[in-house]
C-alpha cells in the first residue's frame, strides 16, 4: 500500500483495518512528542536530508506492509509492529519525523499542507 497517496480516509481504513495498527499519522505525531522537542529548534522548519526522509518513509511503509500481511494471512495483528516502528525512527532525527509528518499531510489526496 501507498500509505503516502491514498486519500485520509483510506489511509484511516487500511490502518485500521487492515493493518491493524494506529494511523500513520499518529504514530509520527507520538514519536516526535516522545523527544526533547522543546530543545529542538525549528522542528517543522528546518528539513532533513532527502536520504534520510526517504529511509524513514520506507521503514514507515514496510512495518504497515508487513502488518497488513500478516494480519492477512494469520487473522491476528502483528506483534511485531511496535518494534519494527521503533527500530526505524529511533534511527533518525526529530526533523526527519517531521518532514515525513509533512509530506504524508502534503501528498494526501486532497493534500492538508500545501506545497
Amino acid at each position: 500500500p501507498m500509505l503516502f497517496d491514498m486519500p485520509l480516509e483510506e489511509s484511516f481504513r487500511f490502518c485500521r483495518k487492515e493493518a491493524f495498527a494506529p494511523h500513520i499519522s499518529l504514530h509520527i505525531m507520538n514519536e516526535i512528542l516522545k523527544r526533547d522537542i522543546a530543545n529542538a529548534t525549528g522542528i517543522f522548519r528546518i528539513s532533513c536530508a532527502s536520504t534520510e526522509l526517504r529511509s524513514l518513509q520506507e521503514g514507515y511503509l514496510k512495518a504497515y506492509s508487513d502488518a497488513a500481511e500478516f494480519r492477512k494471512r494469520d487473522g491476528n495483528y502483528f506483534t511485531n509492529f511496535s518494534l519494527s516502528l521503533l527500530i526505524t525512527t529511533k534511527t533518525h532525527s526529530t526533523h526527519a519525523l517531521a518532514c515525513l509528518l509533512k509530506l504524508f499531510f502534503r501528498k494526501l489526496s486532497p493534500p492538508i499542507v500545501p506545497y
